[in-house]
């Protein structure tokens, strides 16, 4: 499953080029199942002031464009949803991602962009419980590894989707 990266030029983009060695990885652990592979691109993609349903909307066409079957968009815009700062959010009907870089603050970034990008990833195929378990209920059987590698297929095969090479 290819998941496209979407950096704004400047501090977003030298983070996502932080994050990008070892994403697909830490993508792979939470969600096994699935071979995992991050694009990169650097691309404003709206302009300031910008609401999140049209970052949303401009990540989701760049996607669709590219041929990914996920994105994440990691943005210089402080993000707000009924008036509260947005850190991140995930919208599932867009297979799309938005990590506001100013709501992540100044200390350990990486690590907090990271931390908050893979459950975000897991959020876009339907697994919103955030413990990290590859298996929900403990029979064994992985549930979530299932359902993700089945939303990942659907998902793959949508219209617009290319699949990966």
């Amino acid at each position: 499953m290819v998941v496209g990266l979407i950096a704004a030029p400047g501090p977003c983009a030298e983070l996502a080029e932080a994050l990008l060695p070892d994403l697909a990885e830490r993508i792979a652990v939470r969600i096994p199942g699935v071979r995992w592979e991050v694009r990169y691109v650097t691309d404003r993609l709206v302009e300031w002031p910008a609401d999140l349903s049209s970052l949303m909307s401009a990540a989701h066409r760049r996607a669709l464009a590219e041929g990914w079957q996920l994105a994440v968009c990691l943005t210089d815009l402080p993000l707000q949803t009924a008036r509260r700062p947005v850190v991140a959010h995930a919208s599932m009907t867009h297979g799309v991602a938005v990590l506001s870089l100013p709501a992540l603050g100044a200390v350990a970034v990486v690590r907090r962009a990271s931390e908050t990008v893979v459950p975000h990833v897991a959020t876009l195929l339907g697994d919103g419980d955030g413990d990290g378990d590859g298996d929900r209920d403990g029979d064994g059987d992985g549930d979530r590894d299932r359902r993700a590698k089945e939303s990942g297929n659907r998902r793959a095969k949508e219209p617009g989707n290319r699949r990966a090479k």
